[in-house]
């Protein structure tokens, strides 16, 4: 409208070092030609403004430097808290292992026991029942004997078989004699006798 034109900076096609305005703290080179200046006003507020920036520089260190030693410490009281958090549940761990073992190992022995208590129970009534079978046996033999006319299993009686032979019989061929008649309904005693020569 007027023909005035926007500067640079507003249309965004701005240089960073010709639009930088710079603050100089040190005094000029030709400020002694001035005659209100005093040179060493402007340097001691330079020094101040400077010192005052440092001493700002030194305590934001330090406050960096022990916020980052509190983090350190924190973290070092968290790690041992994990750690000992991690040492508890490993002990609770181990005893609980070592608890389950131990039952597992009872639980095994009372099996054993009670596997060795029906064996020796077994073994027992194969015993009682081999002895009952030795006894039954044994009866059928002295029945068989003494319905047979002998007193012992080896005994040899003397026999005639004719006018002039004669022959012994022992209770072995009295055995062969009645094995038809035992066969029909049991089992013969032939096993229990033994011949002595």
């Amino acid at each position: 409208m007027f023909g005035f034109s926007s500067c640079g900076a507003c249309r965004g096609n701005t240089d960073q070092w010709m639009d930088t305005v710079k603050v100089i703290c040190s005094p000029p080179a030709d400020a002694s030609d001035k005659e209100n200046s005093d040179p060493h006003v402007f340097g001691a507020k330079c020094v101040r403004f400077a010192d005052a920036r440092d001493e700002q520089r030194r305590r934001d260190r330090e406050a960096d430097a022990d916020r980052r030693w509190q983090e350190a410490l924190k973290e070092a009281e968290q790690q041992r808290q994990k750690d000992g958090e991690d040492r508890l549940r490993l002990l609770e761990l181990e005893q609980q292992q070592a608890e389950e073992e131990e039952r597992q190992r009872q639980i095994r022995e009372e099996q054993q026991a009670q596997e060795a208590e029906e064996e020796r129970r077994r073994q027992e009534e194969e015993e009682a029942r081999l002895s009952a079978e030795e006894a039954q046996k044994r009866e059928q033999l002295d029945q068989f004997l003494s319905k047979s006319g002998f007193t012992d299993a080896n005994e040899r009686k003397s026999r005639k078989t004719g006018m002039m032979s004669s022959g012994f019989t022992y209770p072995l061929h009295a055995a062969v004699r009645a094995a038809d008649i035992q066969a029909r309904g049991r089992r013969p005693v032939f096993a229990e006798f033994r011949i002595k020569k």
